[in-house]
């Protein structure tokens, strides 16, 4: 991938590797959650969910902030997502789908508020792809997932996301995905375009790591499965670590 393309918040030398956590679930999880995204090392923490009813962001946000250091993205699935303490914003569109709502309205109706959080916003093509699941995002948006075996409408929709200037690809199953993206459809798109990958959903095992982290995607997101087991955040991490020889922690961010 052209360095020009690559974003501060990713690792020069290796996929990056993020947490997403959900904001409306955060402080229901159980404590040895918390401890354990608060102390794994991983190179980003995105904050963002399909749904946003309680808390609020800021307490989400201060709570993390309280435990760790390391770089908050926000990835708002709504403007009720969207604030000030965090180091930027991942701000997706639903390029995968057709509703003008989650391509580009819910853009224009936060832009004033996006503006004046003055953090640094990343443009980000999402597509959902069929991981085997109905994931919340398809629920909310009424979304229908691209099957992830059309391998030459997700090139034109990553050349498309490309031509129009979006700053990185994100691939999805969506929550709980039974299946994440499949590696040889990522290794195609790192020879279709110059742009950052980013690789998350279905992702709930040593093994799916290893078969996602040897496609070479720019950053691997790992969400429900820390939910469910704590510690595959720190496996996770070690995995990533000992193939490389240094730690993983807030290596992907240069400059914000």
């Amino acid at each position: 991938m052209n360095s020009m393309s690559r974003q501060p918040w990713m690792s020069t030398n290796r996929p990056s590797i993020a947490v997403l956590i959900d904001p409306e679930k955060y402080l229901e999880l159980p404590e040895d959650y918390r401890i354990a995204i608060s102390t794994c090392e991983v190179d980003i923490l995105l904050v963002g969910g399909s749904t946003m009813r309680r808390p609020t962001i800021a307490q989400v946000l201060a709570d993390i902030r309280s435990r760790c250091d390391t770089p908050l993205i926000l990835f708002p699935g709504g403007e009720d997502q969207l604030h000030g303490d965090a180091d930027g914003v991942l701000l997706p569109s639903l390029f995968s789908g057709r509703s003008f709502d989650y391509v580009i309205g819910e853009h224009i109706r936060s832009a004033t508020q996006l503006r004046s959080l003055d953090l640094p916003i990343y443009s980000c093509a999402y597509m959902l792809l069929d991981g085997g699941h109905q994931s919340s995002t398809a629920q909310v948006t009424g979304t229908k997932p691209i099957d992830p075996a059309d391998s030459a409408e997700i090139i034109r929709m990553a050349i498309a996301a490309e031509l129009i200037g979006w700053s990185c690809l994100y691939l999805e199953g969506g929550s709980g995905a039974a299946q994440h993206p499949p590696a040889h459809l990522i290794s195609l798109l790192r020879e279709k375009v110059d742009l950052p990958i980013i690789i998350g959903g279905g992702i709930s095992d040593m093994q799916r790591l290893a078969d996602v982290y040897a496609a070479r995607p720019d950053m691997i997101v790992i969400g429900n499965a820390i939910e469910e087991n704590p510690a595959f955040a720190h496996e996770c991490v070690d995995y990533i670590a000992q193939r490389h020889h240094s730690p993983v922690a807030h290596q992907a961010i240069e400059t914000l």
